[in-house]
């Protein structure tokens, strides 16, 4: 593997990249630094360590278009063979092939996800980095913990979900958490319930949002209904002495 890299002004100097926060940019470049010669970086959670960079930087590079990402873990620089190009003869194939097999590149050298069919959409034009090339065919899980669970896709066809209970394993997004306070006033209550239960178990559930609303019928139908019994004796009692 070369021990140079490049970096490509045409991407660097776009306006997509630097609006980014200094921290995500300096960890693209970090991440630019390990890749292979076909810019796959197989540790991307020990560089974002070594930099001291958040998770929250990583996530707006995979937001942006900037690394696509892979059920392995391992990511893919998206411009590298702009940024890169070395001779046929100095370049060490990646041993990524699993990875690099599910990729297509277009004619301006952006990686893109073969069977995406969104070819063009990936070619960047008047110094502009195209935001629309596929990020993922994955959720991304380099730090689950500080990204939030990825029911959230970088495209925002998923709302987030947010941890919740004292084992913070609940997951509930903010339109989930404000439908439950709606419906259930004791939904906090129910909230600590599953994450005790989910802990102590290790069950789990497609929709911690569903099963705390499915319990929550259980119990109201479960629960005694009122006795009105003392009421209409005071109304008869009320009719006996006159007073209505």
């Amino acid at each position: 593997m070369a021990d140079k890299r490049m970096f490509s002004k045409f991407v660097t100097d776009s306006d997509n990249f630097l609006d980014m926060p200094l921290t995500a940019q300096a960890l693209y470049f970090h991440l630019g630094m390990s890749g292979d010669d076909d810019g796959f970086v197989a540790n991307p959670k020990k560089v974002l360590r070594s930099v001291g960079g958040s998770a929250d930087d990583l996530k707006r590079l995979i937001a942006k278009g900037f690394v696509i990402t892979f059920n392995s873990g391992v990511i893919v620089i998206t411009h590298w063979n702009i940024h890169n190009s070395l001779r046929k003869d100095r370049k060490k194939n990646t041993v990524f092939l699993a990875e690099l097999a599910q990729l297509g590149v277009n004619e301006n050298g952006v990686y893109y996800f073969a069977d995406s069919q969104l070819t063009t959409k990936c070619q960047p034009t008047d110094n502009q980095v195209s935001t629309e090339c596929p990020l993922s065919i994955v959720e991304y899980s380099i730090d689950k913990g500080s990204i939030g669970e990825r029911g959230s896709e970088p495209n925002g066809s998923k709302p987030t979900r947010h941890k919740y209970g004292t084992y913070k394993n609940v997951l509930l997004s903010d339109e989930e958490l404000s439908k439950l306070k709606e419906e259930i006033p004791s939904y906090s209550d129910y909230i600590e319930r599953l994450s005790e239960y989910v802990a102590s178990t290790g069950k789990k559930y497609k929709s911690h949002f569903a099963t705390i609303r499915a319990w929550a019928r259980k119990d109201n139908a479960k629960a005694p209904k009122a006795d009105n019994t003392t009421e209409y004796k005071d109304y008869f009692d009320m009719i006996r002495k006159g007073e209505l």
